[in-house]
């Protein structure tokens, strides 16, 4: 499986579509998640959906402009809706199996439209509704803590972490860290999955040295 998206919002990658057909055609799935407040062209949403993508989470945090706007700035909810009503129409009229995930963050503030947002996208075709912990405050606080992690991560075990730029990192939790392990322009997949320095972030008797992992609580 390929998640074409970390920060920032993927359907403003011009490629991201080929990038999708690339990945089908070689039997590999596809999971981006989108805030859907971009404007686009009906002609581009149905491309999406045909494309081949497995998932689309769609992040919505509110069901009135008022609760969502209170983390998503400058988003047009409007539009959010509007997008997201194309991709239920073109999912149906082509068939497609996209499954379509309507993502809520956990804020106090929208605790009160939890449940309407729930029925709400069940019933307009949405095939899955989740509420994740809210956790910027928490990576924030990491580098301000005493807690020294005990355990080994098993993310450098399984993921591959490529940056726009083509460089690879071995993790999608901690962002402002020097944590790059190799680069594609230069080296290959095998050559960084094998190399000394992921096998050295691999290693738990070195988790203290490891800037960022040592406070990290995930």
């Amino acid at each position: 499986m390929v998640s074409l998206y970390e920060i920032g919002e993927p359907l403003e990658n011009e490629k991201v579509i080929d990038y999708i057909k690339y990945t089908k055609s070689n039997k590999i799935g596809t999971i981006i998640s989108s805030n859907l407040s971009i404007e686009k062209s009906d002609e581009f949403w149905e491309k999406l959906v045909e494309s081949g993508l497995d998932r689309i989470i769609v992040s919505i945090d509110g069901i009135t402009p008022e609760i969502y706007n209170k983390y998503r700035r400058n988003g047009n909810l409007k539009l959010v809706y509007e997008n997201l009503n194309k991709i239920l129409y073109y999912k149906k009229i082509s068939d497609s199996k996209l499954l379509i995930e309507w993502q809520m963050i956990d804020f106090p503030w929208n605790k009160c439209e939890q449940v309407e947002a729930k029925e709400y996208a069940l019933n307009i075709g949405c095939n899955e509704f989740r509420i994740i912990e809210e956790v910027t405050k928490v990576r924030l606080n990491y580098k301000n803590t005493l807690f020294v992690r005990k355990r080994n991560c098993i993310m450098p075990y399984f993921t591959f972490n490529v940056t726009a730029y083509n460089t690879v990192r071995p993790c999608t939790k901690i962002y402002n860290e020097p944590m790059i392990i190799g680069d594609l322009n230069i080296n290959s997949f095998q050559d960084i999955w094998n190399s000394d320095a992921i096998c050295e972030i691999r290693d738990k008797k070195k988790i203290k040295n490891r800037i960022g992992c040592k406070t990290c609580i995930e």
